[in-house]
């Protein structure tokens, strides 16, 4: 899965969805994550790479790694529960079929090990900092277990040692190796 479709999933709009108004039917922003979009009228939203911009000016994530920790977190949340674009779904889809059997079912693990653009860098060492999964055959669209690595980008232990050595965040982009797994993996 290469990095491009991390920073094509990043940078895609959201809200966390939208209902009609009943007066001009226009879309409305609805639901508990409403402050997540650009403003009360707009049902684009803002990116994810938006969202975690906005999340790194906050006085309290600058100043306190409790409150960064509990901030990056939430924003795992999101990213996890984000909506896959359908043009990469199908990417994703299509790729998982080659573990197919004959007649379509799945019955293989898929271990989709997480790898970033900056893990060998000569003077920065990230490789173990991020997180990879497994995909079972019973856990539904691949795309869900994809997101759980996209979103290991952004843990509390990842982030501070990027923001030590001064790796740019919005120039990291997560790929993810797709193998059978064998094992307990």
């Amino acid at each position: 899965v290469p990095f491009s479709m991390y920073d094509e999933y990043m940078k895609a709009k959201r809200c966390e969805g939208t209902d009609v108004d009943e007066m001009g039917g226009n879309p409305v922003p609805n639901g508990e994550f409403r402050q997540l979009c650009a403003d009360a009228s707009d049902p684009t939203g803002k990116s994810f790479y938006e969202q975690i911009a906005s999340i790194m000016s906050d006085d309290g994530f600058l100043t306190s790694a409790e409150t960064r920790d509990g901030m990056l977190k939430d924003f795992r949340k999101e990213v996890k529960k984000g909506e896959v674009p359908t043009d990469i779904s199908t990417k994703l889809n299509n790729m998982h079929e080659w573990w197919a059997e004959n007649d379509g079912t799945m019955l293989r693990s898929v271990r989709l090990r997480s790898s970033t653009n900056n893990e060998d860098l000569s003077w920065f060492n990230g490789a173990g900092l991020y997180e990879s999964t497994t995909h079972d055959p019973d856990e539904g669209e691949i795309g869900e277990s994809v997101k759980k690595v996209w979103a290991g980008l952004w843990t509390f232990r990842a982030f501070e040692e990027r923001d030590f050595y001064r790796i740019d965040h919005f120039k990291t982009y997560m790929g993810v190796l797709a193998h059978e797994s064998s094992g307990d993996e």
